[in-house]
């Protein structure tokens, strides 16, 4: 099913927004890296300092009351294990561009990520995992992913 992209506007810049600050996210989590010597206590160092800006904003909200009730114990008990695994990945996610970034360059690391993220998201989408609206592979996208896959060759060549 197309998007209807007169609706979605607001969206797809705000996704391509993120899209453009990543990079400076790896570039100061590298720096943090080097200034504290190793990629384990930068992301430590990341990560509370983001726990602490969600707080801020969990705190705002609930003064402004534009948040609702936080969750109960019973509630955050009965989701399952799997759903936890977010930040995990987060974790795993800043300690690669830490370690690669640095090696292979900018434009190469996240050209292999967001090919990456394609292919996986080709899967996604065409099973409908994680409630992604289903969009059946095809040869389209294929061709779409394909073309990230000779970027990469192209970036990392020249």
């Amino acid at each position: 099913m197309p998007i209807a992209w007169n609706t979605v506007w607001p969206l797809v810049l705000m996704a391509f927004g993120f899209g453009l600050i990543i990079p400076f996210q790896a570039g100061v989590n590298n720096e943090l890296a080097k200034a504290m010597g190793h990629p384990i206590p930068a992301s430590l160092g990341t990560f509370i300092v983001g726990a602490l800006a969600v707080l801020m904003i969990v705190l705002f909200g609930f003064l402004r009351q534009s948040l609702p009730p936080f969750p109960s114990v019973q509630t955050l008990l009965s989701i399952p294990w799997w759903m936890w695994l977010g930040g995990a990945l987060s974790t795993l996610y800043i300690l690669t561009t830490m370690v690669v970034a640095p090696k292979l360059g900018g434009a190469t690391t996240f050209a292999l990520i967001v090919t990456g993220q394609m292919l996986s998201c080709l899967v996604f989408d065409h099973f409908g995992w994680m409630n992604f609206p289903v969009h059946p592979i095809n040869t389209w996208r294929l061709c779409g992913v394909g073309l990230l896959l000779v970027s990469i060759v192209i970036i990392q060549n020249n």
